[in-house]
């Protein structure tokens, strides 16, 4: 690569990391479950937003400049696909900073470090997987018995980075995390996965309302 070329490549960089403003809108329950961009399903109580340009798993502080509220949440989607809109924000953070009322409202979206903790979920439902059927392998649940060490899958990415700014998300968690590397269709996936040593705390993992989809990774 040559120095016009990696000129290039900085300009566009920093052009995408700059603060953006614009209209902002949400997204709920009609997408819950669903597969996002980063390859973990969406959450509708979880601190995300799809955005079309920052890159997946960039922290970003978006400010509803109707009301100076402001929230945290990382990018882990694509999206608007209405062009006159900069940002989905999930039902979450959409109630924390009063865009539920309005639907649509002029906000100011700042990148910030990856490294920067975001806010707490208050409360998560998988309700609605109750007597659904899928296919996809996500919503599959079944505890491996008198396993000595046992992996949960909670989340899949395109990226290491991606899946490294997943996993430091999620450092108040308390579980023990790592990244395991597989060939799908001939692409490579980094699926994130808890490391635990007994079946009762695997069974506590699936069954809270923290890790929507969690599964057993044979």
């Amino acid at each position: 690569m040559n120095l016009k070329s990696i000129t290039t490549l900085l300009l566009l960089t920093s052009i995408v990391l700059l603060a953006q403003t614009g209209y902002a809108s949400w997204y709920g329950n009609k997408y819950q479950g669903k597969l996002t961009a980063s390859g973990e399903p969406f959450n509708m109580y979880d601190y995300t937003a799809a955005n079309r340009t920052f890159p997946l798993g960039t922290i970003v502080k978006v400010t509803n400049l109707k009301n100076n509220k402001s929230v945290k949440v990382r990018i882990n989607d694509r999206g608007p696909t209405k062009k006159s809109r900069i940002i989905d924000l999930s039902y979450q953070a959409a109630k924390d900073i009063g865009l539920l009322e309005d639907g649509v409202a002029t906000v100011k979206v700042e990148p910030l470090s990856k490294s920067t903790k975001i806010n707490t979920p208050k409360r998560r439902d998988n309700s609605y997987l109750k007597g659904k059927k899928s296919n996809n392998h996500y919503f599959h649940s079944k505890l491996a018995k008198n396993s000595s060490s046992i992996k949960i899958q909670i989340g899949a990415f395109s990226s290491r980075e991606n899946a490294k700014s997943f996993i430091e998300s999620q450092r108040d968690s308390g579980y023990s995390m790592k990244i395991i590397e597989v060939r799908k269709s001939g692409k490579k996936l980094y699926k994130v996965v808890i490391v635990c040593n007994s079946s009762s705390i695997a069974s506590r993992i699936i069954k809270s309302k923290r890790y929507l989809g969690a599964f057993i990774l044979r």
